[in-house]
C-alpha cells in the first residue's frame, strides 16, 4: 500500500499527462507477481498538485494483496478520507467488516428445569464452544 506514483486508467487523472509506458510496466509487474489492486471508496483522486492553475488530481495511491491474502481477509474495504493538509489522501484498511447482527428471540421454557438431565445437557453444549468463555467461568462459579 502507498503511493505507487503511476496513474492506471486515463479516468483516473484530470491535468497533465498520463505516462502509458509507466501504466504497462506497473500493470504487468503486479501481474507477474499475482497482485490484485484493491478497490478503493472515498473518490477517484487519492493526489493532487495543489495548484489552482494547472491543477492536477490523480489516484497514484492504492492498496494491492495476492489472492493468499484475500483469502485471510475476503471482506477488506480501503477507504480515502478527506483531504488534509498533505498533497495525498490519507487512507484507512479495514480487514473485516462487521456483519449486521440479528437479534433473536429467547425463549426460556421453564419445564426443562424439571428434567434434572437439563443442566448436564446445556453445560455440554456451551462447553463444546470456543467462544463461550464467559459462561463457562459462569458455570465453574455455579458449581
Amino acid at each position: 500500500m502507498g503511493d505507487f506514483n503511476v496513474v492506471l486508467r486515463s479516468s483516473k487523472r484530470i491535468g497533465g499527462r498520463t505516462v502509458d509506458y509507466m501504466a504497462k510496466k506497473l500493470m504487468n509487474a503486479l501481474d507477474d507477481i499475482g497482485m490484485i489492486e484493491l478497490q478503493a471508496s472515498g473518490g477517484d483522486f487519492s493526489w493532487y498538485n495543489g495548484r489552482e492553475r494547472g491543477a492536477i488530481y490523480s489516484k497514484i495511491d492504492r492498496g494491492v494483496a495476492n489472492s493468499d491474502w484475500w483469502g485471510m481477509f475476503p471482506d477488506t474495504s480501503l477507504s480515502f478520507l478527506p483531504e488534509t493538509t498533505s498533497d495525498h489522501k490519507s487512507f484507512i484498511l479495514r480487514t473485516f467488516q462487521r456483519k449486521p447482527y440479528a437479534r433473536r428471540l429467547f425463549i426460556f421454557e421453564a419445564m426443562l428445569t424439571r428434567d434434572p438431565r437439563s443442566y448436564d445437557v446445556v453445560r455440554h453444549f456451551w462447553l463444546s464452544i470456543p467462544q463461550a468463555r464467559p459462561l463457562r467461568l459462569c458455570l465453574d462459579l455455579g458449581k
